[in-house]
């Protein structure tokens, strides 16, 4: 009886303790079960968002390649070109000014900032035509004007005033340091290279300019991107292509704004546009972003070997939406491409 009484509480306190065992391995399984499917989600929405930014690559390069067709298959009149030059052919009309009232939106682009809508792969780019001349030559601003150009990018007025000399000293030839400025012992003592005294060449040797990436924000070189030049094509700056807040700032004072003489072409107001163009490309949001390339095109019609030339001078991905889709919803934009008569 005792024998019996000993096996019967083994087996009950074995078989109490199956019933814990069962459900552990059942929670197991449940939680092995829900990684393995915030696994699964997390790796779809990484593909998703490596095809989304494809897409939007491929959108880009699409809209890019027809906005350089047009820009350099088309003829220039008063304040931007005629994308569809093909229906004046014969007549010197275009070269003495055309009546740009008399044209349909598909055949006439403006060059301050004209926009209109690529779509070649079913997915909507935004694209935003200025004339090069429009924007804000930095590597011969002086004084003042460049001061507000970098207020305006969103620096406060303490760091415009500091920058402005630093970059002057950074650009001109002599070595005597301005009041805020910089030369060689300073750059020697926070051990940066020395400057080039000469002119700034692309918008990222700015932060070579000893303290400028210190105090540059995201913003500050968004807008050189998008609103200034370099290297030296500075010779004309033409209010007439320029946005509403690089005219505002360069109109203010022409004769102490540049460097130079600014009777000798430092203020050009030709109402035809130059033979550089650049372009603002801005894709439909996807997965909560959208991409902004901006590009200039530079036409060289004497050198048979290389008719253009492209610049990169700004690609990034962005969570400012609003923008694009203001821009992709508005039914008026033109194409960018559009065939003229005749042509298939």
């Amino acid at each position: 009886m005792i024998a019996r009484a000993q096996t019967h509480r083994t087996c009950s306190q074995q078989g109490g303790f199956a019933l814990p065992m069962v459900l552990v391995a059942i929670a197991a399984l449940a939680l092995i079960t829900v990684t393995a499917y915030r696994s699964i989600s997390s790796s779809a929405d990484i593909v998703t968002s490596l095809r989304a930014e494809a897409e939007a690559k491929r959108s880009l390069f699409s809209a890019e390649s027809e906005a350089a067709f047009v820009f350099l298959t088309s003829a220039p009149a008063s304040g931007g070109i005629i994308t569809q030059s093909e229906i004046f052919s014969g007549t010197d009309y275009v070269l003495n000014g055309a009546d740009i009232t008399s044209l349909e939106p598909a055949q006439y682009w403006r060059a301050d900032g004209g926009e209109r809508i690529s779509a070649p792969n079913g997915f909507p780019v935004v694209v935003t035509y200025f004339d090069a001349a429009g924007a804000a030559p930095i590597d011969s601003l002086r004084g003042q004007a460049l001061v507000d150009i970098l207020i305006a990018s969103g620096f406060d007025k303490i760091d415009a005033q500091t920058i402005a000399a630093r970059i002057e000293d950074y650009q001109d030839a002599d070595i005597r340091r301005t009041v805020r400025g910089a030369e060689r012992a300073e750059y020697r003592l926070y051990g940066k290279q020395a400057p080039t005294n000469s002119p700034l060449r692309v918008s990222s040797e700015l932060s070579r300019v000893l303290g400028f990436s210190d105090v540059a924000t995201p913003k500050n070189w968004e807008f050189f991107q998008h609103h200034a030049r370099f290297g030296g094509r500075s010779s004309s700056f033409n209010t007439n292509f320029a946005s509403p807040q690089v005219a505002a700032i360069l109109a203010k004072d022409p004769l102490s704004t540049f460097e130079g003489d600014p009777v000798g072409g430092e203020f050009g107001s030709d109402i035809f546009p130059t033979n550089s163009a650049r372009f603002l490309l801005s894709s439909q949001p996807r997965a909560g972003l959208t991409r902004v390339r901006v590009v200039e095109i530079i036409r060289s019609a004497n050198h048979a070997d290389a008719p253009f030339r492209r610049e990169w001078l700004y690609d990034k991905a962005s969570d400012d939406v609003d923008l694009a889709n203001a821009a992709i919803n508005e039914t008026r934009l033109a194409p960018v491409f559009t065939p003229a008569a005749g042509i298939n």
